[in-house]
């Protein structure tokens, strides 16, 4: 969801999937009541099984948008993106749900569509040409999709090709279109072990969306078993990815572009965990 600011065109939120175990119409009711403005939602091809009982607020990307865009607004609510994480690396499936990711944000009402390269396959090398080329050859032929349907295809770094600091810029350069550009996330980006500040200045001029999330240092986070990171992070503010100096680089970019961009809030696990990190992201905000 998302709080808007009066401030520079920047609205900032969180998204629905973080609202664990509950149904996807339960979360809209309660997120609403608690100020948020903007949704973010989740689709994924095929269905949860724990979203029959109300347990799964993720929905499948073959449901109809437009139920989905009425319950939103039913609630008072708008929409921004949606995440449809499938797999560049894996064409055979991913570009196919991804096709159907871009159908369903352009039917719901979404400026953007998410995605990612997906998990390296082990028949593929970390940051190889050979990757590069599966990469490029599905925005290639996902980019025309975007076009037609005026939703921007956002790439967000999430694996070994978008986390290092040279692939991930080298990926916002696969496509000059409008409807192409970089969902940043600066938590993957630090669990990944680049810097999360030099990774965005080296693909601001693409930049139409952010997720903030807020990590321990990989180091710590390797000691405690993960070894690639947390789903969430914590809240923000309170971990030691440096999302205030990446949210004061996005606002001046989008400023200078005149773009409405989204400071998009991935911390915590509870409601007030939530606004606890909206409310950091305000008091960044509100001094830039």
């Amino acid at each position: 969801m998302v709080i808007k600011l009066a401030i520079k065109g920047i609205s900032i939120g969180q998204d629905l999937a973080r609202y664990r175990e509950m149904s996807t119409e339960w979360a809209l009711t309660e997120l609403s009541k608690a100020g948020f403005e903007y949704i973010e939602m989740s689709v994924m091809d095929g269905r949860c099984l724990f979203a029959i009982p109300g347990f799964c607020p993720i929905v499948p990307v073959d449901s109809n948008p437009y139920y989905w865009k009425r319950k939103i607004e039913d609630v008072g609510m708008k929409i921004q993106a949606v995440a449809s994480h499938a797999s560049l690396l894996e064409p055979e499936w991913g570009l196919r749900y991804i096709t159907k990711g871009i159908k369903f944000a352009s039917g719901i009402g979404a400026k953007i569509l998410i995605t990612h390269e997906g998990p390296t396959p082990g028949w593929i090398k970390p940051l190889s040409e050979e990757g590069f080329r599966l990469i490029k050859q599905g925005i290639d032929q996902l980019v025309p999709w975007a076009e037609d349907y005026e939703v921007i295809l956002a790439i967000e770094p999430h694996g070994h090709f978008t986390t290092d600091k040279e692939g991930i810029k080298r990926i916002s350069e696969m496509s000059d279109s409008p409807f192409f550009g970089i969902n940043f996330d600066t938590g993957n980006t630090h669990i990944g072990g680049s810097d999360p500040v030099e990774n965005l200045k080296g693909v601001l001029q693409k930049l139409v969306h952010m997720h903030c999330k807020d990590i321990l240092s990989p180091e710590k986070l390797r000691a405690m078993g993960h070894d690639t990171g947390t789903p969430m992070g914590v809240v923000l503010g309170q971990g030691e990815t440096p999302v205030k100096e990446c949210v004061e680089i996005a606002a001046k970019e989008w400023e200078r572009r005149g773009y409405e961009g989204v400071l998009h809030c991935e911390g915590g696990e509870t409601l007030e965990e939530m606004l606890a990190s909206k409310r950091y992201l305000e008091s960044i905000v509100e001094t830039i």
